[in-house]
């Protein structure tokens, strides 16, 4: 008796110094790059000037003539144009870094409350550690400035309405969240699955698209000279712009989508059709591991989202290296009731070793450094999907 509890003290500890020291590392990375961070929110603060002057903020040169930093790509609707002026002038006194430092902040703690209140009995400290840790992706929001921290206070706010089974809801902020990035209007077609009518299954799958197609209506009925041009960029048609459509992978894009790629080019040199028969198997392959868990009997709507996520990122063409915080909420749902010896190895796969690549990948760079954070993504669900709870996982700890 006195082993087992020697064990279990030893093993709080090593879950407790590992969670602390995650999050340490990362608010260290967060603070070590202050100076350099910032580039995305200087797209909007530009863009918001830009219009303000009556220029078109989607053109290059309209751009330019109010950025001291030459950027040259605003890649949202019009109409957060709106949202983006309000944060701007709130702070009209502080530095611009500062205050979308402290905006983030406010969002990455809301989210925080949000999920934390959806059960009465949290685990809070592995919440925590996700949020800060999981794939380092909020050090990439905070470096980039990017919304992506807006985004997981959004999902926050699905998945509290999805507990709550008011999937109308839910999917309105899904409408929501794919107006601005269309890439989590895929996020619909899991309410499929949703334990209620199937009439009412169709309903919600419907009622996205509807929210996404009203808010393009109202954002080009408020700026139609600038909507059109919204449109053009998006899809390259704008000569001599940055085209998101030509977007390399990496670091920059380190999605499955461009490991295959890459891989296929190295070994194949090129041959577009090979690769595309490896990505076809590898989305095959992801749809039939959802499949499998999905149709399993006494699989609730929550498990079932959840992993239909994750599906999702897996297999998009296209996910920046903040666009992680999209699998930080469900990943923290499917595995919060795990006991300490069984979340030691997900921590470690989700948060170190993406924290670890990054550092190295600045000294030796890598292609397993680069698409860290999709690689452990990857083996988190691979590893998720044949987890058996009833199994004595991870015996050498």
């Amino acid at each position: 008796m006195d082993r087992i509890l020697s064990r279990d003290k030893t093993l709080f500890f090593l879950w407790i110094s590992l969670c602390l020291l995650l999050i340490a590392a990362n608010i260290f990375l967060i603070l070590e790059n202050f100076h350099v961070s910032g580039w995305d929110f200087s797209v909007y603060y530009t863009a918001v000037k830009t219009i303000e002057k009556g220029n078109n903020p989607y053109f290059a040169n309209k751009l330019k003539g109010y950025s001291d930093k030459g950027f040259t790509f605003f890649p949202y609707p019009p109409l957060i144009l709106i949202f983006f002026k309000a944060i701007i002038s709130s702070c009209p006194h502080l530095d611009l870094k500062i205050s979308y430092y402290i905006f983030w902040s406010l969002f990455l703690i809301a989210a925080f409350y949000v999920i934390k209140k959806i059960y009465s009995h949290s685990n809070v400290l592995l919440l925590v550690t996700l949020l800060l840790t999981g794939f380092v992706t909020t050090y990439w929001n905070y470096l980039t400035g990017n919304i992506g921290i807006i985004e997981l206070f959004v999902f926050s706010l699905i998945f509290y309405w999805i507990t709550r089974k008011r999937y109308y809801l839910a999917a309105i902020f899904i409408g929501l969240m794919g107006f601005v990035k269309i890439l989590p209007i895929a996020f619909g077609s899991l309410f499929l699955f949703a334990d209620t009518a199937r009439g009412n299954r169709y309903k919600i799958f419907l009622l996205i698209p509807a929210i996404f197609i009203l808010l393009h209506t109202i954002s080009y009925a408020l700026f139609p000279g600038i909507s059109s041009t919204y449109f053009l960029i998006l899809s390259g048609k704008i000569p001599g712009q940055y085209n998101p459509m030509n977007e390399g992978g990496l670091q920059c894009n380190p999605a499955l989508f461009c490991l295959i790629n890459d891989i296929a080019c190295k070994l194949f040199i090129s041959n577009r059709i090979i690769f595309l028969g490896m990505y076809g198997l590898f989305v095959s392959f992801v749809f039939l591991l959802f499949l499998y868990y999905a149709l399993k009997k006494q699989r609730g709507f929550l498990e079932v989202f959840c992993v239909g996520v994750l599906s999702f990122l897996l297999i998009f063409p296209r996910l920046k290296p903040y666009s992680f915080t999209l699998a930080l909420v469900p990943i923290y749902f499917l595995i919060k009731e795990w006991n300490l010896k069984d979340l030691i190895f997900p921590i470690l796969l989700i948060s170190a070793f993406p924290t670890l690549s990054l550092i190295i990948n600045n000294i030796y760079p890598s292609i397993l450094f680069e698409y860290a954070q999709s690689i452990s993504l990857l083996i988190f669900y691979m590893f998720f999907i044949f987890y058996n709870k009833n199994l004595k996982m991870l015996q050498w700890i």
